[in-house]
């Protein structure tokens, strides 16, 4: 049985990541689960060994903090397709929607990105908390895990360095922090672990466990970070402190 131990881990990135909204940035327990199945090649909608701890089917890993004042960036990319990559593709999330070929073999499709960077000079990181093994979550994100985000086989997201020893921390924030929710929580997994109210708290319906793209959805509580309609900003600080900031 695992000891498990209350810890943050950071990573510096190269390149901007994108993330769809902040609290879609991964979990750590997704970004896990990726390593396993790169790792073992097992099936991905099943991957449920992470050495992170787990209660009432949710694992104790957050989505991450940035660990200075972020802005969002926005990159406009195009990309040449052939008409042979294309045979019998649908979009994804369009119904039976084909994709377009009428234009021709070779056509030329522009697409824009919102991505997220530091508004200081320098690289950017992110830290994430957790509860488990720390060093055997530490092997994993290094040896498997060189990007993340949204299209980080494009060059975003690109990883320059996970560090190399955990933070260990006197109590397990990897739900909750200092008041903050830190990662989907299904709502009544919520109110019985934690005993916390759900009262002002952002909830909407979304995945909660890996793979999250197979994951079941359930009504959850959501860490309250920035997103296009409640730009909040949550940072942590060189002590470990959290600061809330309003974006305009």
């Amino acid at each position: 049985m695992m000891d498990a131990q209350p810890f943050s881990v950071t990573v510096t990135l190269r390149s901007p990541p994108i993330f769809p909204q902040t609290w879609h940035a991964p979990t750590l327990d997704a970004l896990l689960s990726y390593a396993r199945y790169i790792q073992s090649g097992e099936d991905l909608s099943v991957i449920r060994d992470l050495p992170l701890q787990c209660t009432m089917g949710v694992f104790h890993g957050s989505v991450p903090a940035f660990a200075a004042p972020v802005s969002p960036v926005g990159f406009a990319m195009a990309a040449s397709f052939g008409k042979e990559d294309h045979e019998g593709v649908y979009k994804r999330g369009r119904g039976a929607q084909k994709v377009d070929l009428v234009r021709g073999p070779f056509q030329v499709k522009a697409d824009r990105y919102e991505a997220f960077w530091t508004v200081k000079p320098g690289n950017m990181r992110l830290t994430w908390f957790g509860c488990g093994d720390p060093d055997a979550v530490i092997r994993l994100l290094q040896e498997f895990i060189p990007a993340i985000g949204k299209r980080n086989n494009k060059g975003f997201g690109e990883v320059l360095e996970w560090e190399s020893e955990p933070r260990f921390l006197d109590e397990d924030e990897s739900w909750v922090r200092r008041g903050f929710v830190m990662r989907p929580i299904p709502v009544d997994v919520f109110r019985d672990v934690t005993g916390m109210d759900t009262e002002g708290r952002f909830m909407d319906n979304a995945a909660w466990q890996p793979s999250y793209f197979h994951s079941p959805k359930a009504r959850c509580v959501l860490p309250n970070l920035v997103t296009p309609m409640n730009p909040m900003k949550l940072t942590i600080d060189e002590n470990g402190g959290c600061r809330v900031e309003y974006v305009r």
